[in-house]
């Protein structure tokens, strides 16, 4: 979805914006809310680095690609068969990947590419899931002697939001070192897996974060989708912050609401107060929800999202609508371009409906 949404609008700004082409240096990364860093392989990797099916280490649990995996008070509990041959001895490291640490280091290093100029780009530098230092142990047993199967709680996970990068999945490696005193023989795997945990109270988001770039602040919505297991009524209030406004502020309430699909221009304002959104600037924002019957409250992780550089790079900026205007002759020539704005105005909302169906 991610790239569909993306390249229609990309198609027709460019085809209302030719001029956008022409930019370069770091700010036309805000066209590419659609990429981001690579997954790991889910593969197991030997000494040399190739890839292959580990006969040593198996039997992941959760199983690999799992949807749906509770959380607990002591988080995901995480297993592996290790098989050990006679006489040998296996030290077992369980890690987890950290990807937000992932994903902050790619928006800086996508932001200082040329996305323009394709061969100009500085791949061999792009932030890498296989850079250790993104990677934390969470249990580790040496000296395991014969075949079992080996078990610990991960605690750092989270709940799952669609759109929302970083909590999509949740990626963990085993990193196996076997022994063989008498043979004097030594050898290592890496095995990379993945699990989707339960969804979150917010299970569904638009913009994407944190990779969302190129918003339009005169026509993009923000959307959500939002569920309560006990099925009750529900307050609802969106915060937002940017770097001028640090202090986080209300840009949308909902009172006594039930589970549903919300959406809102992201450029809103509620009551007589009014945050004008920029453009070039990046946003945080979360939902906090209040059961009205049990009063218990929550609050969602906190998402970003970039809008774009300049007004000329979207549908609804102002200095093409000038432009457009000033080329036709009559208020009749001018209708198309109403339709032109009032379609991408929907566009968030239509593909946030679109999304739903799908699921």
């Amino acid at each position: 979805m991610r790239k569909n949404i993306l390249i229609l609008v990309s198609m027709v700004v460019i085809i209302l914006s030719p001029k956008a082409m022409s930019i370069g240096g770091g700010d036309p990364a805000d066209w590419i809310d659609w990429m981001g860093p690579d997954r790991p392989t889910l593969a197991c990797f030997n000494d040399s680095g190739d890839e292959w099916g580990s006969s040593y280490i198996g039997a992941p649990s959760p199983w690999n690609g799992e949807h749906g995996v509770p959380i607990t008070a002591n988080g995901v509990l995480t297993c592996i068969n290790v098989t050990v041959e006679s006489g040998c001895y296996a030290n077992i490291t369980f890690e987890w990947l950290n990807y937000q640490m992932v994903f902050d280091d790619w928006l800086e290093w996508a932001h200082a590419q040329n996305w323009w100029d394709w061969d100009s780009i500085d791949w061999a530098s792009e932030p890498s899931t296989l850079n250790d230092s993104y990677w934390f142990e969470y249990y580790s047993e040496d000296l395991i002697s014969y075949t079992q199967d080996i078990c610990h709680n991960n605690t750092n996970v989270t709940c799952r939001t669609e759109n929302d990068w970083v909590s999509e999945f949740q990626d963990w490696r085993v990193i196996a070192n076997f022994t063989c005193p008498q043979t004097k023989r030594q050898y290592n795997t890496t095995c990379y897996y993945y699990y989707e945990t339960e969804d979150c109270p917010i299970s569904y988001i638009y913009p994407a974060s944190p990779n969302g770039t190129g918003i339009c602040p005169c026509c993009d919505a923000m959307c959500f989708n939002i569920t309560n297991e006990e099925g009750h009524p529900m307050n609802i209030t969106i915060f937002r912050n940017d770097s001028i406004n640090t202090t986080y502020y209300v840009v949308n309430k909902y009172f006594y609401v039930e589970n549903d699909s919300y959406c809102f221009c992201i450029d809103g304002h509620i009551d007589d107060i009014y945050y004008p959104m920029r453009y070039n600037e990046t946003y945080h924002w979360f939902v906090n929800i209040t059961d009205t019957e049990t009063e218990e409250g929550y609050n969602s992780s906190i998402f970003q999202f970039r809008t774009a550089e300049d007004p000329v790079l979207c549908p609804c900026g102002y200095s093409e609508i000038t432009d457009l205007i000033e080329d036709t002759d009559t208020f009749r020539d001018d209708a198309w371009l109403i339709g032109v704005i009032m379609v991408f105005s929907s566009l968030g909302i239509i593909a946030f409906i679109n999304q739903k169906r799908r699921r």
